[in-house]
């Protein structure tokens, strides 16, 4: 996979050039986890490939497109171990096809050119929740547009050590003069590094910097790569804190922190309860999970459990009585609708009746225009034609109306002769089919047939219209007749619309009936249906078990209003915590002060776009350089970056694949010390921007130890009072040990008898004040088991947890016996993993708040030449130390 990178030095000083080596740096560390990473191989066997090609297609398909888009990608030449990280090479997600199922990657020239022997791939996808903080990590820094104080840290060639500290404050009288000149340099304007040993009071200088930005009016991020870090300054600057608000001062944490139990405790440090505070969502919570307890434990919800189990238990069909019940209600209804028909049918019979009165009378008005022709003939005459043309007109209107009727019933015929016809049935059955397609076509015939016969009625209608009109103008000269004539004439016309009322009375009942018909064919279709499916009455239940059914009934309408009122309350919960996730990015956005760890900065989008004016961050020598540059870059006014590079065990420590490769850059191998020039204690004080702590608060007889091991004297031990009679440090011997085994296992050392000694020591230990410290991770879980096991309350760990934290005493387990071991090397002037034992010992020594037990053979430390192995043999003669053999 590719690793090259520009190399960082000492002079770059620019922001783009720092920005661009770290992504590139964030982006190899990235590659190199996710070539360490299984993965899931996506295909069954290796897939071919011709060297060249930029592009692999692979089908995997179809659905799941988010999962697809989401993965990391690494390929593996097919003829290779495919789970060794130098065989693997990361390849770029380039498209997913939910039309074909087809995977689209595309390969690099730079992997190409590491692939040029191979002729098949394998391709293995990883989680990207198994990289999720790294990934993280190289977005947001991809993300930096800006980090105006990052490159102050960077030494400038020919200036000489600057004092950034031009302004008068008022010192407390706690704080040294080590402590003075770290706080005005915490204070002052640009960027800037603080040495801090283990012990140099880096926190109380922290909490008094935090003090002095709020009194400016300053916003402050101070982060740390360890949650206690961040935490133990957050105790101080609370205890000296007056008049606290909510949201003045906040601990954002994500789902790894290991916050304190005081910050945990405190009302509204955390941001999560300041966000509590703020919307009162604890006590809102409460009340909505009572309601949502009260309503899942209602007593008709057991009711009906109950009236379902006695239902179950007297053998009680409720389908059966169900359907019964329907069919009870359908003959009912069926009842009623044949009585409507019989009310229709009397209906139709009147109005059957009346209408032929009516007739009969309109055709009697006949006679009268015969009589009337007789006494006035031609007036007469023109009368009857006048006459004969209205009727003639009313009655093709009606004909007009009556085939305009016919005809929305025709097509509403063939509609559903159409409907019928594209009904799954006609495809089943090609009887049925043949049948419709016929009853459609004869339904369209017959629509045909009254469209033409309208056309012919309308225009029979305009021929009367122009006649009435012609004899209109000829009745004109015979007004008086007309007038004589038009009672009898409104009496005709009268009479037609009555007859045209009751006719479309008539339609109407006849409508009614028709469907009254229906409804009762459909009832009892239903009725018949239903009947056959349950099974005769006599298989029903008894018919006292109705009430019990009743009861089953109603419980169920109550459970049913039940489950509608949980899904509101789950509802109102959920605008809660909407409301509450506001208010918390709020708080995060605004609060003056935000502490955090390193780790979380990356994954919250508040802090990664927010910028702060004070920016402080402890144990940056613990974190990779990139993750510190995360934090480093948001500062505008003041960056302070503390650490001690000396003692602290960082990531490029702890991963030997990362500093055994020889492609990776610098920004992989240092610290964020080592990156801007400081490695020792001279380049720490010719460093134009960094100050030191000298002033350490341990035991002396730490201080002189380390001061060999890595400080070389820098440290001036301040401890108060003389120490008690007890020796500090104790050496326990294990040379005399018949059963001292050191084994591989699971990568690693383990000597059960060194685990054996501690918990002899630990199980004399008040509980919880004792910390044990092994170099291998499986020797640190061995004891912790073997401590349970005995019921010692004590904590065991690697140097990695431990190195922030600190306990009574501090076993420390060399896990050394009489061959050369990886702690035998500790030197802070030799090569990596010498510097990394020294490193060991250093940290350990320093958790340590008064006594230190070191288990190990004497023997051979005092005949080992190694510079870490002498300082301990030097111990021997100390007023306090002692040396115990065990056998």
């Amino acid at each position: 996979m590719p690793f090259y990178h520009p190399e960082s030095t000492a002079d770059t000083m620019t922001w783009t050039a720092i920005h661009a080596e770290a992504v590139s740096a964030a982006r190899t560390t990235l590659e190199l986890a996710l070539c360490k990473e299984k993965g899931l191989e996506i295909t069954d066997r290796p897939i071919p490939w011709r060297n060249g090609e930029r592009e692999l297609q692979i089908f995997v398909g179809l659905g799941k497109t988010d999962y697809w888009r989401e993965g990391f990608y690494l390929v593996v030449d097919g003829s290779l171990d495919k789970y060794h990280y130098k065989n693997r090479h990361v390849v770029t997600f380039r498209d997913y096809s939910r039309d074909d199922g087809y995977l689209h990657l595309s390969i690099s020239p730079t992997v190409i050119s590491l692939l040029e022997d191979a002729t098949k791939l394998r391709v293995f996808r990883v989680d990207p929740n198994l990289v999720k903080e790294l990934s993280r990590e190289y977005e947001a820094l991809k993300a930096l547009e800006c980090g105006p104080l990052v490159t102050d840290l960077w030494p400038k060639a020919a200036h000489p050590n600057e004092n950034r500290g031009a302004e008068e404050l008022t010192f407390p009288s706690s704080l040294n003069l080590g402590q003075q000149q770290a706080l005005l340099h915490m204070v002052s304007p640009g960027g800037g590094l603080i040495w801090g040993p283990p012990g140099t009071g880096k926190t109380t200088v922290i909490s008094q910097a935090i003090q002095v930005a709020l009194l400016r009016g300053q916003s402050v991020l101070v982060t740390s790569s360890t949650s206690e870090s961040v935490d133990r300054a957050l105790e101080k600057l609370v205890a000296h804190a007056q008049g606290l608000r909510p949201g003045t001062i906040v601990r954002h944490s994500d789902s790894g922190d290991k916050v304190l139990d005081s910050i945990r405790r405190h009302d509204f440090l955390l941001a999560s309860k300041a966000a509590d505070h703020a919307t009162n969502r604890p006590a809102t919570h409460a009340i909505l999970d009572e309601a949502l307890r009260a309503n899942e434990t209602h007593p008709q919800r057991s009711e009906l459990v109950e009236l379902r189990n006695e239902l179950h238990a007297a053998s009680i069909d409720l389908d059966a009585v169900h359907a019964q019940r329907e069919n009870d209600r359908r003959r009912a209804q069926l009842t009623q609708e044949e009585l409507a028909l019989s009310t229709r049918q009397e209906q139709l019979s009147e109005v059957t009746l009346q209408l032929a009165e009516l007739e009969e009378e309109f055709r009697s008005m006949e006679d009268l225009d015969t009589a009337m022709e007789l006494a006035q003939r031609n007036r007469a005459d023109t009368q009857t034609w006048k006459n004969w043309w209205e009727n003639e007109q009313r009655e093709r209107e009606s004909r007009v109306a009556i085939i305009s009727q016919h005809i929305s019933v025709a097509k509403s015929r063939v509609e559903l002769a159409s409907l019928r016809l594209q009904g799954g049935l006609s495809a089943r059955l090609p009887g049925v089919g043949r049948r419709r397609k016929i009853s459609r076509a004869e339904a369209e015939a017959e629509l045909a047939e009254l469209e033409a016969d309208r056309l012919q009625a309308l225009s029979e209608l305009d021929e009367a219209t122009e006649n009435i009109k012609a004899f209109r103008d000829q009745l004109d000269a015979y007004q008086a007749y007309h007038e004589e004539l038009h009672a009898a004439q409104r009496r005709h016309a009268g009479l037609q619309q009555q007859i045209t009322v009751l006719r479309e009375e008539l339609d109407g009942v006849q409508a009614q009936v028709c469907e009254t018909q229906r409804r009762i064919s459909d009832l009892r279709q239903e009725i018949v249906r239903s009947s056959s499916n349950s099974g005769d009455r006599a298989s029903f239940p008894p018919v006292h078990a109705a009430e019990l059914v009743d009861r089953y009934d109603d419980a169920l309408s109550h459970v049913a209003a039940l489950d509608e009122e949980k899904k509101h309350i789950e509802k109102l919960k959920d605008i809660l915590d909407e409301e509450y996730n506001r208010e918390y990015s709020r708080i995060i956005s605004t609060a003056p002060v935000v502490a955090t760890t390193l780790a979380a900065i990356p994954s919250s989008p508040e802090l990664c776009n927010r910028r702060f004016d004070v920016v402080i961050i402890d144990e940056a020598a613990a974190s990779r350089p990139t993750t510190v540059l995360c934090a480093a870059a948001l500062a505008d006014t003041t960056l302070t970056i503390i650490g001690d590079f000396l003692s602290t065990i960082g990531e490029s420590y702890r991963d030997k694949a990362a500093f055994s490769n020889p492609h990776v850059t610098a920004w992989q191998q240092r610290d964020i010390f080592g990156l801007v020039g400081i490695t020792d204690r001279k380049s720490a004080e010719n460093h134009p921007r960094c100050v030191t702590l000298k002033a350490q608060y341990r035991p002396q007889i730490v201080t002189e130890t380390i001061n060999r091991l890595c400080y070389d004297g820098l440290l001036e031990n301040v401890s108060e009072g003389a120490p008690g009679r007890e020796s500090t440090v104790a050496f326990i011997d294990t040379s005399a040990l018949s059963d001292l085994v050191i084994t591989k296992h699971n990568g690693g050392l383990l000597c059960p008898a060194t685990v054996d000694v501690a918990a002899h020591l630990a199980s004399a230990l008040p509980p919880n004040t004792t910390g044990y410290v092994a170099p291998y991770r499986v020797q640190a879980l061995a004891a912790e088991e073997r401590f349970l096991e005995l019921g010692i309350a004590a904590a065991c760990s690697t140097t990695g947890t431990f190195q922030f934290t600190t306990f009574d005493c501090v076993m420390i387990d060399l896990m050394q016996d009489d061959q050369p071991r990886w702690i035998s090397a500790a030197d802070a002037r030799g090569p990596k993993r010498s510097i990394a034992g020294a490193k060991f010992l250093t940290m350990a020594l320093t958790r340590a708040r008064k006594r230190v037990c070191i288990i190990g053979n004497w023997q051979f430390i005092e005949n080992c030449t190694s510079a870490g192995m002498q300082t301990l043999a030097a111990l021997k003669g100390h007023p306090h130390f002692q040396l115990i053999s065990v056998s």
